[in-house]
């Protein structure tokens, strides 16, 4: 067996172009409006519960640059990625 690449270099795994916008989760960073890619090594899910008790789930990112959340849209990440997405 070879290794071709490690991790982050895998030119196999899902990615995609996003801007650190902030969008979709309060907090106190502000976004640096810098493009990333972003592969599926990078997607978070966060688990928010509302004041009904309904649980919601978001995915998204934390930019390397500020560290600001970035929430995206669920249906533009496959479901495979989704699944295997690191617990925040």
């Amino acid at each position: 067996m070879k290794v071709l690449a490690l991790g982050k270099e895998n030119p196999n795994l899902w990615t995609t172009q996003e801007s650190c916008t902030g969008k979709g989760w309060a907090q106190d960073t502000k976004p640096c409006g810098a493009l990333l890619e972003v592969s599926e090594l990078d997607i978070i899910s966060r688990k928010h519960k509302d004041l009904s008790g309904e649980t919601d789930i978001y995915f998204g990112f934390k930019c390397p640059i500020c560290g600001c959340f970035t929430e995206l849209n669920p249906l533009n990440i496959p479901l495979y990625v989704r699944s295997r997405a690191k617990k925040q």
